[in-house]
């Protein structure tokens, strides 16, 4: 069941601004900020939080590869994707909320899915900063910390596409009810 104060917020307005200001950042952050020069500098190595799962020797070789220069730009990187999950998070809620309150059903338990954007928002939030920490101890990284975030990454990579197949579930199910209402 979705909140009456987080339905009331999730208008059309609400939702493209949040989902305009979730891609110009995303946008500029992933094409112009650190995210392209962290590719060059690891050919055929994909960055830890996008990996489903990695192992203490990963992170061990991933940063070992970066140099130091490259491990402060993951850590540029790190600190502006804790905008980006917040900025994902609220885009993702406040598009989920408003498709489910299209479709009627807030105030179902398939209400809840408006929340799972928050879900992986968090665990985004938790896993940059699980590998800030580990950038500040390597190259003496615990493996249990490793271990912690990788857990945190592959979590958050699946509740991530699980709010992505919400999505695709509330646009085929808004578009059935506006459909419904036409006929």
């Amino acid at each position: 069941m979705i909140p009456a104060g987080l339905t009331q917020i999730a208008t059309g307005r609400s939702v493209i601004v949040a989902l305009l200001l979730w891609f110009g950042a995303g946008f500029v952050l992933f094409q112009f900020g650190p995210y392209p020069e962290l590719g060059v500098m690891t050919p055929g190595l994909e960055l830890l939080d996008e990996r489903m799962g990695y192992t203490w020797t990963d992170v061990e070789i991933y940063f070992a590869v970066l140099g130091e220069s490259g491990r402060r730009l993951y850590r540029v990187f790190l600190i502006a994707d804790l905008g980006n999950a917040i900025l994902m998070a609220a885009a993702g809620s406040l598009l989920l909320a408003f498709l489910t309150t299209r479709s009627g059903l807030e105030r179902t338990w398939f209400g809840i899915v408006a929340f799972i954007p928050l879900a992986a928002g968090t665990l985004d939030l938790l896993e940059n900063t699980l590998l800030l920490i580990m950038l500040g101890q390597f190259p003496d990284i615990a493996e249990s910390l490793a271990g912690a975030a990788s857990t945190t990454t592959t979590v958050k990579l699946w509740t991530g596409m699980t709010g992505v197949a919400a999505v695709a579930i509330g646009l085929v199910g808004w578009a059935v009810t506006a459909a419904g209402r036409r006929a």
